[in-house]
């Protein structure tokens, strides 16, 4: 669902007045930024900062970045996205069952 929220990211982007292209690659650039930080801080085994605490540290107070996350929080989205990842499991258990799976 990183593409839903990419989908979602632009739109944004072309709201607050970007040329859709240029939005699509700003997010693009955001989420790769944001992917490379989490796979390769650390080791393999173990991450240096879990993903709640890349966002803590590239959050300035009061700035641009918090200013989003405020947005998100109140609209429920984390506990949405949680929610999200629970509905692809009970999915994929149905679909198993269906196919003949586990």
């Amino acid at each position: 669902f990183l593409f839903y929220l990419a989908e979602a990211m632009a739109k944004g982007g072309v709201a607050a007045g970007f040329e859709a292209a240029q939005a699509r690659r700003i997010v693009g650039h955001a989420l790769d930024a944001a992917a490379r930080l989490l796979a390769e801080s650390g080791s393999q085994s173990e991450p240096r900062f879990d993903a709640a605490t890349w966002r803590a540290r590239v959050t300035s107070k009061k700035g641009t970045t918090q200013a989003a996350m405020e947005c998100l929080d109140a609209e429920g989205v984390m506990a949405a996205a949680a929610r999200a990842v629970v509905a692809g499991r009970d999915r994929g258990r149905e679909l198993g069952k269906i196919s003949g799976g586990v």
